[in-house]
């Protein structure tokens, strides 16, 4: 008896180091050196539609094999390797970009600028004593006071309302929950195509920079546009005197010369802390 659970116990944990450990490994190894060879050959158009189709496939090929080395486990044990099928890869993979990023982070934070000689607590050291680097260490401690409590505040009063609602509460819960199904790659994404600056004369593809260059008038009495032909073969630009310039949004900039902000007192932290956001912050 004892040495039939034993030989179970060594087959469930090979089992398992195959399904949950080599497979998957051999599964990743091979797909990062199929697409690192296949950048170097194909145009980006082509190399992100085999992305989808054989990332996708390749998706199905692990969760199959899978699925077909734990069939092999006796039944008793099944529904624990199963359980670790799933959770597995997605540990893998916050492993990989999450966890392991963060070490190295930690780790290079103890080398110097070129991360080759061991400078131990010296960048701390002149984190925490440079007057610069304090103002930013007060501002991210300020915002995730202020902006990331109102955020959770403000979310749990509009879950709380949107819970009362009697008619139309199917609706605004998805209006609500619609940015979730939105992945935080494409939501940047977004952003950055709306708030994309590019320097003059170049034609400014970001919305907002579009929208701006686009209207109004030159000193001239001419009218602006974001390097616009028209049908008689003229070009309409904004590089003339009088027409708005494009602006890098998602820079830090000083709002102090703002109508709004003139009278505010800058010994004052907190007030201090609101002009010197980038302008971005109020935008979003």
């Amino acid at each position: 008896m004892n040495n039939n659970k034993l030989s179970d116990k060594l087959l469930v944990n090979g089992i398992r180091l195959l399904a949950l450990g080599f497979f998957p490994l051999i599964w990743f190894l091979f797909q990062a050196i199929l697409f690192r060879e296949l950048t170097e050959i194909l145009p980006r158009s082509i190399l992100v539609l085999l992305a989808i189709l054989i990332g996708s496939s390749f998706i199905f090929l692990l969760y199959f094999g899978m699925n077909w080395l734990i069939g092999f486990a006796p039944k008793i044990s099944q529904e624990g390797l199963f359980a670790g099928m799933f959770i597995g890869p997605a540990l893998f993979m916050l492993s990989l970009f999450l966890f392991y990023p963060a070490i190295r982070t930690l780790y290079l934070s103890l080398q110097d600028r070129y991360g080759r000689d061991y400078v131990g607590f010296e960048n701390y050291i002149w984190a925490f004593t440079d007057s610069e680097m304090k103002i930013i260490i007060r501002n991210q401690i300020l915002w995730l006071i202020f902006v990331v409590s109102s955020v959770i505040i403000l979310g749990l009063v509009v879950g709380w309302l949107a819970d009362k609602l009697k008619r139309g509460e199917s609706f605004f819960k998805s209006i609500i929950f619609m940015p979730m199904a939105i992945s935080a790659v494409g939501s940047s994404a977004i952003f950055k195509f709306i708030y994309e600056y590019r320097p003059p004369p170049l034609t400014q593809i970001g919305l907002i920079n579009g929208l701006r260059v686009s209207t109004g008038e030159d000193i001239n009495g001419k009218e602006c546009g974001n390097n616009i032909i028209t049908e008689t073969g003229e070009k309409i630009d904004y590089i003339r005197d009088g027409c708005l310039k494009p602006i890098g949004w998602l820079q830090q900039r000083d709002l102090s010369a703002l109508p709004s902000f003139r009278n505010i007192d800058n010994s004052d932290s907190i007030l201090s802390f609101l002009v010197n956001l980038p302008i971005s912050t109020f935008l979003l």
